[in-house]
């Protein structure tokens, strides 16, 4: 009777350890009419299995005890034993920590400084600046398989200054432990880069990779009507020429960011970010908005109360001489990724990567076929502007704007 308990027992905890793991790998919330965000909790996952186990250790000890004193083993030998087991346990475990990390300062590669052909000390003309946003999906592409390798590809050759990442925390146990962000600034040769918030505040992961310094890094969590979510943001400094021939240096204010996909939770985040960076100088909101200004006018109008979208100030229509409106996602429907400017920045030129390749080629479906796995290594293609201080293309001649 003893052990049929003991393993039904062991059932139960079994069951309810592994619909706490299901939980906490898919983003849910306890089914206890709780709010608390139960995503990557795995430190407490643990605890739990660390408390639970106590009970049967106690009990066998209890029960070697009583086995000692069957045997008639002498006190002082029982002690003996117990301390020997304590320290033999104790060395092999510092053993094995010291092994682990001794092998991991081995394995671990630096990040590289930026390419040689790259000087960020170089005087631009105007402080231009080119930066984007990629949507990652955690380094899967559409189909669920790992594909960080062509994503870098993709942005490869576009030479970013900033790129903006999102989706990028996936260094979580459910999707491998890889750290996307740093393995992409080392593939790139970019210098510097900021992860953002840890994995264990169940957001969505936004992420900053930059040739240039990234001074005051930080993330801030931005309340919506139900849910938070996580905003990173650094300023950069581009070295540039005034009209007096002195080297100054033009900042930049960068922010990653990734929005909750319901419409009015976008709209009110939108507003503890505007609120934010309005006061801010050269500010650029870069990232994947879920909210497109066709479908939710209220959570773009937030964001064009104090900025401009990049595209917009391009084509002032909304669409290029060829009909294409900046779609970026999978089916080419919405435009979610975009760049929001102060109204003191230019843009000189836009770019959604590989659209010109992608939009035609049968990617509205998940059909599995070669020609839509290759056109896009995530389920977004990446963008960048260029921008300068100064803004001068305000008139619009033909749905473009123009100097």
């Amino acid at each position: 009777h003893v052990v049929a308990f003991g393993f039904a027992l062991a059932n139960v905890i079994f069951f309810v350890i592994l619909m706490l793991l299901v939980f906490t790998s898919t983003d849910r919330d306890l089914p206890i009419g709780s709010d608390y965000r139960w995503r990557d909790q795995y430190a407490i996952i643990v605890m739990i299995l660390a408390v639970v186990s106590t009970f049967p250790v106690c009990c066998v000890r209890a029960n070697l005890v009583k086995i000692a004193a069957l045997e008639n083993i002498p006190k002082a030998e029982l002690e003996r034993r117990v301390k020997r087991g304590r320290l033999g346990a104790l060395f092999w475990s510092l053993f094995t920590i010291a092994v682990v990390i001794s092998s991991s300062l081995i394995l671990v590669k630096r990040v590289p400084d930026n390419p040689p052909n790259f000087d960020e000390s170089a005087v631009r003309a105007r402080g231009e600046l080119r930066a984007g946003v990629y949507n990652i999906h955690l380094g899967f592409d559409r189909f669920g398989d790992p594909n960080l390798h062509n994503m870098v590809k993709e942005v490869q050759d576009a030479n970013y200054d900033v790129l903006c990442l999102s989706e990028s925390d996936a260094a979580r146990i459910e999707t491998g432990s890889v750290d996307a962000v740093m393995w992409m600034a080392f593939q790139m040769q970019y210098k510097y880069h900021y992860y953002g918030a840890h994995t264990g505040t169940g957001s969505f992961g936004v992420a900053i990779i930059s040739r240039y310094k990234l001074l005051n890094a930080t993330t801030f969590f931005v309340p919506g009507l139900t849910v938070e979510t996580i905003v990173a943001t650094a300023r950069v400094e581009v070295p540039t020429m005034n009209v007096n021939g002195t080297k100054e240096l033009v900042p930049y204010q960068i922010y990653s960011i990734h929005l909750n996909t319901d419409n009015f939770e976008a709209a009110k985040q939108m507003e503890g970010i505007v609120d934010h960076a309005k006061n801010q100088t050269n500010v650029m909101l870069i990232g994947d908005y879920n909210f497109d200004f066709r479908t939710n006018s209220t959570a773009y109008n937030v964001s064009t109360e104090y900025f401009d979208e990049a595209w917009m100030q391009v084509y002032c229509n909304g669409v290029t001489p060829d009909g294409y409106d900046g779609s970026s996602n999978k089916e080419f429907q919405e435009r979610l990724d975009m760049v929001f400017l102060s109204r003191t920045l230019n843009v000189t030129a836009i770019k959604v990567i590989r659209a010109e390749q992608c939009r035609f080629v049968g990617c509205q479906t998940d059909d599995a076929n070669t020609r839509c796995r290759s056109c896009s290594a995530s389920d977004h293609l990446p963008m960048y502007v260029d921008v300068h201080p100064g803004r001068t293309r305000d008139s619009c001649v033909n749905g473009t704007r123009v100097d």
